[in-house]
């Protein structure tokens, strides 16, 4: 799955609000890595990364 800048959308409101520590964006695809708005996991990876951060 390709990561689309409208799965952002909603995580950058949500930070202008809520100002989080950080934030996290699970999806369909097999890639984890770093974005200024969130870092995104894969949901295969998911289980992992929760219990050990980035």
């Amino acid at each position: 799955m390709t990561l689309n800048s409208d799965f952002f959308k909603g995580l950058e409101f949500w930070s202008k609000l809520a100002k989080p520590a950080s934030a996290y964006l699970v999806y369909g695809g097999s890639r984890t890595l770093k974005k200024t708005v969130a870092n995104v996991i894969g949901w295969k990876d998911f289980a992992l990364k929760a219990i050990k951060p980035f």
